[in-house]
């Protein structure tokens, strides 16, 4: 069979051939191949797919012919001669086998001799493969869903899924919603029977107010590679709730009637509207139950359409008409009503009213007209049928909606137009009411209502839901990070509506926005303290033809970070402050910013914890005292000072800060010379003019002018002998010196700082005139001086002797009649003071006041070795009454020295009144006048002969002062005894007092001291202790409060020892012995008039 095909030809357009052998000889084949290859494509060859001839000797299978043994069908054909099998038409699997996974297709072939008995049925299984050739398709290519803006988060809605007739691999794999940031999602699920579930699901809050429109489109992908994509548009109404009443077309209706009408017919079709959405805006129509029963009963309307209809055969009755009131109601849950009137005229029948037909122009069963159309567009065609004859068959028409108009073509016909603009976002709908009336009597009407739709044209530009937006980013943010996400809305439709965003030239590269959603992402890093907001503008574009575009403003501010650290405006800050300033005084004041922003840039100024400076740093940065500042104990403080900001974590910064404490001035002058212990400069009178005899050594431990020390004179006695330099200090003699200027001086030395309020440091300096060659702080001797000396020592030794004979003897018979123990000790004491006159010194050289302790000690020197020894005394308090038991020495031995004190006062009595005789001595009036103070001849004198006082030339300064003293006394109780003893014959020598520093009269004393008896002296009771007593005061120009305490100068002539005075004693008898001595005179002192302080000191001569 030459013209067979060869086994290559059949298996191009096979894809697999299974060939099964069953045990009865039978072949069957399974043929595969693919679908929608079209037609007349070779699938295989029978007879060699069956192995015909493999199996058959060729006697049997010569003259074959081959064909179907079922009903032939159509997908395929046989060649009858040479068995190719092909198909008859293209194949489509989805139509052949539709929604099955496999698509099988049986064949039954009988291959039959023509010439022989051979005859073989075959069984042939065609299997048509899918491929990915069908698009995933929705039932409809939009829908409309109604939501309500009151839908909760993830509430589903139920809509069609897409279908792909496909096999289960290239079958719907996915959904998705376009475009993105809609408030909508779409999920499927398969059922138990493998169909799919879709829902839309609202993934967002609806507010109807923002957006009651959304255009959405579902988009289905199947499983193929690429996959083929099904869209449906779904049209997104949002509800609102019912807070609208319906509102009737007409308030007034007039409709015209015959009375022949049947029964049940409409006479009137009445529309409301309501401007809600879904059940809020479906409306339900009936007549008012509030009007006269006829009516009810001759008319009713259909609940749903509104048609309003013939109840009840009418009767014409001339003149009369029928007044209805209608009703309109919404089905909300709490329904608005509303209502208006329809006059019914009914008319007599010998006439038949006109018949309206309507030609909309469109397919559809509303008229369209464009938004845009001009004046004069021509919306639907009207055409009137009155074949009454006559008035009864001439028409006149008109038109209820005043939007359009109603234009007469010919006779009977008719066009309407647009009279005015349409807005299809105003109104996207309009209803046309068309009343035609013959003007038979009574004239017959009829009338015809149709729907005008305006369709979108693109009039509306995107609008922003703002003008400007606001929106914030912390500075720090990430590329990319959202800023804000920008709306606009489309009142235009479909492409008209669907709005793409882009930025204006002005936003640059610092952000970017999706085009689809709106969101503005950012596109760097931001610094708010570089560029703390960003102004900008981006377009909101339709897509319409022409597009239409919106701007709007965008304003991101950068939200501040707490980045920065507070910056001190100065990087080391100095100051001063003066010592000794008070609390709260004002130092500096630190300054620091923050390039943060509100709490961040805010700056707190503190100190360290624990800083130990004198002062206090306030929030706000003053720095002000807070403690005591001494230039003298530290002139200069350097601490560290901190700036905070308040954010959380606050950043902290430090600022070195040195205060430097200027000098106030207070401390006075320190005088080094002339001082208590060293006061005394002895000058030659043979010492030029403008010499320097002394030099006034000062100091003051303040600095600048407060150290600055200008030197005067502030009292003196000389007659301006001598004179001071107020820079130097230098003391010089200012006017020649002269042999009659032999004497002592004293001045009063002011050392002053210069200061604004001056500190002043007085001195006193003494300046011995003599007759030396020299000038020097050290006594000089000559003859005159030796022999005035001797006579004062003279005079003093035999005074001492006699007092010390008789204090001794006193004691020793006392003594006896002690115990024996007591006894003892006094022998002990005399021995362990042998040889030597005891030195005592008060130590510490302060005020004791009355009731505490004494300290005194005392210095024996003999052969070169000295002892000390302590004793404690108490000075008497004034409180304590004055009897002799409370002034005893010693509180081991108090009677024994009561009785000491008692022989002791009697023994002095007796010498002073041995001496009340002596006379005054003459002398000269030039001497007198040359002396400088009241006291003895020489007194004024340094040389040794000088019986003034008695003292040595060492003790020259010692001497004048207890002269003055000595005067003092006298002065004080002068008026106690008349007379040449009680008087000295020189009166004039009190007015001394006037240049003396001390010169005001002593002040009183609450006690007296007690007279100290000393120790006799080992085998010579010659050498008794002489007593010297002395009276100690405050000068009256003195503010210090130590000037009241014995300086040192007080004990540098000899020992003082405090002792209490026996209230036994009434009276003291004092005076000179005469004008050359210390001892002349004498006058009473009564203890209770006047309670002195006395001390006892070692002197040379004893001065009573």
């Amino acid at each position: 069979m030459a013209n067979r095909p060869t086994m290559g030809s059949v298996l191009r357009n096979s894809w697999i051939l299974w060939i099964f052998v069953t045990s009865c000889g039978s072949v069957d084949i399974v043929y595969n191949i693919t679908e929608e290859q079209g037609a007349n494509v070779t699938l295989g060859n029978i007879f060699i797919d069956a192995r015909l001839g493999e199996f058959h000797n060729e006697s049997h299978t010569d003259k074959l012919k081959y064909s179907f043994l079922s009903p032939s069908p159509h997908y395929f054909v046989i060649d009858p001669e040479t068995s190719n099998l092909k198909t008859a038409e293209n194949l489509d699997r989805e139509k052949i086998c539709p929604y099955k996974e496999d698509c099988t297709i049986p064949l039954e072939i009988a291959v039959q001799s023509e010439i022989a008995a051979f005859f073989e049925k075959i069984q042939i299984m065609v299997n048509l493969l899918d491929i990915n050739d069908k698009t995933p398709a929705f039932p409809q290519s939009s829908t409309d869903l109604k939501i309500s803006e009151g839908a909760v988060l993830s509430k589903s809605f139920v809509i069609d899924g897409a279908i792909d007739q496909d096999s289960e691999e290239f079958s719907v794999k996915r959904y998705q919603v376009k475009p993105d940031g809609t408030p909508f999602d779409v999920i499927f699920y398969k059922n138990l029977d493998d169909s799919l579930s879709v829902k839309l699901v609202v993934n967002q809050s609806l507010d109807r107010e923002k957006r009651s429109h959304y255009d959405i489109q579902v988009l289905a992908y199947d499983g193929g590679s690429p996959p083929k994509v099904g869209m449906m548009r779904v049209n997104i109404t949002v509800d609102d709730i019912n807070d609208n009443s319906p509102v009737f077309d007409n308030s007034n209706y007039n409709v015209s009637v015959k009375e022949e009408i049947a029964v049940n017919s409409t006479i009137l079709q009445l529309r409301a509207t309501d401007k809600d959405i879904g059940k809020n805006s479906e409306i339900l129509y009936k007549i008012s139950t509030n009007q006269p029963e006829k009516v009810q009963e001759l008319f009713f309307v259909n609940e749903n359409t509104g048609e309003l209809k013939i109840a009840k055969q009418l009767i014409y009755e001339p003149s009369e008409k029928y007044r209805l009131i209608v009703e309109a109601y919404d089905k909300g849950e709490q329904p608005y009503m509303t209502q208006a009137f329809v006059n019914v005229y009914v008319q007599d029948s010998g006439n038949n009213p006109p018949e309206i037909k309507i030609n909309l122009l469109t397919d559809s069963d509303r008229a369209q007209v464009s938004e845009y159309a001009n004046r004069g567009a021509v919306v639907a065609h009207i055409r009137v049928i009155d074949n009454d004859a006559g008035a009864n068959g001439i028409v006149s028409c008109n038109i209820s909606n005043n939007q359009f108009t109603l234009q007469k073509l010919e006779v009977q016909e008719y066009k309407v137009t647009v009279d005015k603009p349409m807005d299809r976002e105003a109104m996207d709908e309009h209803f046309v009411i068309i009343r035609c009336q013959d003007i038979g009597t009574p004239p017959l009407s009829c009338n015809a209502s149709f729907r005008v739709q305006v369709t979108d044209e693109n009039d509306q530009a995107p609008r922003f839901s703002q003008n400007e937006y606001h929106a914030k980013i912390p500075e720090g943010n990430k590329p990319g990070d959202a800023i804000i996400q920008i709306l606009a809305t489309d009142n235009d439709l479909g492409d008209n509506a669907r709005i793409h965003y882009k930025l204006h030239g002005d936003a640059g590269a610092d952000v970017t926005v999706d085009a689809d959603t709106g969101t503005i992402r950012a596109n760097k890093v931001y610094d708010r303290e570089t560029v703390p907001q960003y102004r900008f503008h981006v377009y909101a574009v339709d897509s319409g033809d022409p597009p239409r575009s919106s701007t709007a403003t965008i304003v991101v501010n950068i939200q501040d970070k707490n980045d920065n650290f507070p910056e001190f405006t100065q990087t080391q800050i100095r100051a001063s402050v003066q010592e000794n300033v008070p609390f709260d005084t004002f130092v500096l004041q630190l300054t620091a910013t923050d390039k943060d922003y509100g709490d961040n840039g805010k700056v707190l100024f503190s100190l360290p914890k624990h800083s130990e400076v004198p002062f206090f740093l306030t929030p706000n940065g003053t720095l002000v005292v807070n403690g005591n500042l001494n230039r003298e104990v530290k002139n200069r403080y350097t601490f560290t000072a901190i700036a905070s900001d308040y954010g959380n974590p606050p950043n902290r910064n430090s600022v070195a800060v040195q205060v430097d404490i200027t000098d106030a001035n207070d401390n006075e002058p320190i005088i080094v010379f002339p001082n208590a212990s060293n006061d005394t400069v002895k000058v030659s009178v043979s010492s030029t003019l403008n010499m320097m005899v002394a030099q006034i050594q000062a100091y003051d431990i303040d600095e600048g002018e407060n150290k600055t020390l200008v030197y005067s004179i502030a009292g003196r006695n000389d007659s301006d002998i001598f004179n001071i330099n107020s820079l130097t200090g230098e003391v010089i003699v200012a006017r020649p010196l002269h042999v009659r200027y032999v004497a002592s001086y004293f001045l009063r030395i002011a050392v002053s700082d210069k200061g604004i309020q001056p500190l002043t440091k007085y001195e006193n300096l003494h300046l011995v005139v003599v007759k030396t060659n020299t000038t020097t702080s050290v006594a000089t001797h000559s003859e005159g001086d030796d022999e005035l000396n001797m006579r004062i020592v003279v005079a003093v030794v035999v005074v001492t002797l006699v007092l010390s004979t008789s204090i001794l003897i006193t004691i020793f018979f006392v003594r006896r009649r002690d115990l024996k123990r007591k006894e003892l000790n006094a022998r002990t004491e005399a021995k362990a003071n042998a040889n030597t006159c005891p030195k005592v010194y008060l130590d510490p050289p302060k005020y004791v006041a009355p009731g505490q302790n004494v300290s005194m000690f005392y210095s024996d020197e003999a052969e070169g070795v000295r002892r000390n020894g302590q004793n404690m005394y108490q000075l008497p308090d004034p409180a304590v009454g004055r009897d002799k038991h409370s002034r005893s020495e010693s509180p081991n031995d108090e009677a024994r020295q009561s009785e000491l004190n008692r022989m002791a006062s009697i023994r002095l009595h007796q010498k002073l009144v041995q001496s009340h005789d002596k006379q005054w001595p003459g002398h000269s009036s030039e001497l007198n006048k040359e002396r400088p103070d009241n006291h003895s001849d020489t007194s004024g004198e340094t040389i040794q002969s000088d019986s003034g006082v008695g003292i040595s030339e060492g003790e020259t300064r010692s001497t004048m002062s207890h002269s003055h003293h000595t005067d003092d006394i006298r002065s004080k109780f002068g008026p106690s005894q008349v007379g040449r003893r009680g008087t000295p014959p020189n009166p004039s020598h009190n007015l001394h007092y006037q240049h003396h520093p001390y010169s005001q009269p002593p002040p009183l004393y609450e006690n007296l001291v007690e007279l100290q008896q000393y120790p006799r002296l080992l085998g010579d009771t010659s050498h008794h202790l002489p007593v010297h007593v002395r009276t100690f005061y405050q000068p009256k120009a003195s503010t210090s409060p130590a000037s009241s305490i014995p300086s040192y100068r007080h004990f540098s002539s000899g020992i003082y020892a405090a002792r209490s005075v026996d209230e036994t004693l009434d009276s003291v008898a004092t005076g000179y012995d005469d004008d050359d001595t210390t001892t002349s005179g004498s006058y009473t002192i009564d203890a209770d008039e006047y309670p002195i302080e006395v001390r006892i000191q070692k002197v040379p001569d004893v001065f009573v």
